[in-house]
């Protein structure tokens, strides 16, 4: 197999071969880890927001998907807007599978590198 290009961190300069560098941890980018949205009160919330979501949308909302949802996601990501938490209209209800495709997405545009927008522009 051939080795990855090098390439330069957008964060620290240095160059890497790996997945990602060194410098960042696996969650860089993602709000989750913010103490202000993890705090006992806003879980609760959160997970009461969660459940009446699925309970209301049983189904995953991509267009023409007709799998039964098990995730409710952020339309726009927490990192972008954190404020979009407890906001019924920023979420979604999706199967596993369209929720890896959105995640995977998401970090696509976190890092800047390009997306298929046409794709999920029913989020908006």
């Amino acid at each position: 197999m051939p080795a990855r290009p090098p390439m330069a961190c957008p964060s620290c300069g240095k160059l890497y071969t790996a997945r990602r560098c060194p410098c960042r941890t696996a969650w860089a980018g993602s709000a989750w880890h913010d103490p202000k949205l993890r705090s006992g009160t806003v879980r609760r919330q959160w997970q009461a927001m969660r459940d009446a979501k699925l309970d209301a949308q049983p189904r995953c909302e991509y267009p023409g998907c007709d799998r039964p949802a098990v995730v409710v996601d952020h339309k726009v990501p927490l990192k972008v807007d954190p404020k979009g938490l407890l906001d019924w209209n920023n979420l979604a209800s999706l199967c596993d599978p369209h929720h890896q495709e959105k995640t995977k997405r998401d970090a696509l545009i976190g890092r800047g590198l390009p997306t298929d927008e046409d794709e999920w522009a029913w989020l908006a």
